[in-house]
């Protein structure tokens, strides 16, 4: 099933571009369950993975070509930024 979507849905862009196109609550899903997915099949010895293609911002940080840092300041002061927050942490947890 995950070589099937991987085929399918990622040949040319990677699983962020994907869910960019579904609602919010559907993004959620796939995201999550993607990444589920992936943990999983890695943590099998000798499963062949199929891989997206690279997220084209770190392959860039790799090359040395970007550079990528987090920034933090305000997100505490909204409760906004508080469910932000614990939606990114349900989706990559």
């Amino acid at each position: 099933m995950f070589a099937h979507f991987t085929s399918t849905y990622l040949t040319k862009q990677d699983v962020h571009s994907v869910a960019a196109t579904c609602d919010t609550d559907m993004r959620k899903t796939v995201l999550s369950s993607y990444f589920v997915a992936l943990a999983a099949l890695e943590d099998e010895n000798g499963t062949n993975i199929p891989h997206a293609p690279a997220l084209a911002l770190l392959s860039a940080a790799a090359k040395g070509d970007a550079s990528v840092l987090a920034l933090f300041g305000g997100q505490g002061t909204n409760e906004v930024y508080l469910y932000e927050l614990q939606s990114l942490y349900d989706i990559y947890e």
